[in-house]
């Protein structure tokens, strides 16, 4: 299991190679961890790089006392894109994947190529989306990772998703990999990701390339939210999927490649 200590951390990464190739860099979600983004990546890794990590205090990284807030977890994947000598990335950043990559993209932009911000925000935390977050942290602290499985899921899913018989196999795969997430990695990386402050004001200066795509089910990015990226940043692309909640990696895994790789063609034939 590769790991490599970045930042006052240790962390978990996967590396598919090819130092020739253009690098796509998946950064997940609270909940799980990295292998979130199995389906992308085999869909993707014939053609390009690919480097998933895991978050400290999630999967196989360190779970570290402290460090947990938006700007140390953005410094984190800063340090890790530049120990792989893989910059500039395609960053692909999932819910708290692409607050991260809001930062990078503002303040470390020479880091990046382009980014795809999957179903998430640059706004601080309402209170009302606060609550679920609070509510899985309470089950989290007094009964543990796998009795708050189904309730993660209820949240991250979307109606669709969870109501239609057959994705019953991914769902119960998924509670698997709530249920044995890091327990106290996974309450510190939602105290951070309730009291994060808006990034929303320095956006506008991202110039490379950015994707956002958003869910009409997801319960925990409103799509005004979205839509504010959207608005903030200039000459940016809008995808707003239809019967999708807020995991859309795992509802939606081929939709969701097929859009990474369409998004980046259109970036190869624009610079060719």
């Amino acid at each position: 299991m590769p790991k490599i200590r970045v930042n006052g951390t240790e962390l978990y990464y996967e590396d598919t190679g090819g130092s020739s190739k253009e690098t796509i860099f998946f950064s997940a979600g609270v909940f799980g961890s990295s292998r979130i983004f199995d389906d992308q990546i085999g869909a993707l890794s014939g053609r390009y790089r690919c480097v998933v990590y895991d978050h400290r205090g999630q999967g196989e990284s360190e779970i570290t006392q402290s460090g947990y807030d938006m700007e140390t977890l953005s410094e984190d994947a800063a340090f890790l894109i530049q120990a792989l000598d893989c910059a500039p990335v395609h960053f692909v950043g999932l819910s708290m994947g692409g607050f991260v990559g809001l930062r990078l993209g503002s303040r470390r932009q020479n880091l990046l190529k382009s980014l795809i911000l999957l179903n998430s925000s640059s706004d601080m935390e309402i209170e009302q989306i606060a609550n679920h977050y609070k509510s899985i942290d309470r089950t989290l602290k007094w009964f543990g990772s796998k009795r708050a499985a189904s309730q993660i899921a209820s949240v991250l899913f979307g109606k669709s998703f969870l109501n239609n018989p057959i994705h019953k196999s991914r769902l119960e795969e998924a509670e698997k990999m709530f249920g044995i997430a890091q327990r106290d990695g996974t309450r510190r990386l939602i105290t951070s990701v309730c009291e994060r402050r808006s990034v929303y004001e320095e956006i506008n200066r991202i110039t490379v390339p950015v994707l956002v795509v958003a869910g009409d089910e997801d319960v925990l990015i409103p799509l005004e939210q979205t839509k504010r990226i959207h608005h903030q940043i200039a000459d940016s692309k809008y995808v707003l999927l239809d019967q999708t909640g807020h995991y859309s990696v795992i509802e939606k895994p081929d939709t969701i490649s097929n859009l990474i790789q369409v998004f980046l063609n259109g970036l190869r034939q624009f610079q060719s």
